[in-house]
């Protein structure tokens, strides 16, 4: 349910748009990233700020990506399905660097790639 299933799509996108290497971090392995740096169940939790903090955005559905990003400052996207944003979104809720996006009727799946790409191309 807080699982955004757009994910490749959107990198589809932005390798065509942007040029910028792309990071795929997360603990699930199986959609193939070609042309990506791909650390997913490589990272440890202690690492993952590291990455994120040399990262020029962060796109990423409710987790704890979307918890460092927004304590670090780092331009984020965040993917909101099931869970609340005023409770769970990115600190502080007025700050420029945080674009949130909901899905209608709280299901992710109904936020589309071009939202994403828009969101985050007003924030690089």
């Amino acid at each position: 349910e807080k699982m955004w299933p757009y994910f490749e799509e959107l990198f589809g996108e932005l390798q065509k748009e942007s040029g910028c290497e792309i990071v795929i971090a997360g603990n699930k392995e199986g959609r193939d990233f070609k042309g990506s740096i791909d650390a997913r169940g490589k990272l440890s939790l202690t690492e993952l700020p590291f990455v994120i903090s040399k990262s020029k955005a962060v796109v990423t559905n409710d987790s704890a990506p979307l918890h460092i990003a927004s304590a670090m400052s780092v331009p984020t996207v965040a993917l909101f399905g099931p869970t609340s944003k005023n409770k769970y979104g990115p600190y502080p809720k007025s700050h420029s660097n945080f674009k949130v996006i909901e899905g209608h009727s709280n299901q992710i799946a109904t936020i589309s790639s071009g939202q994403v790409l828009e969101a985050l191309k007003g924030l690089i």
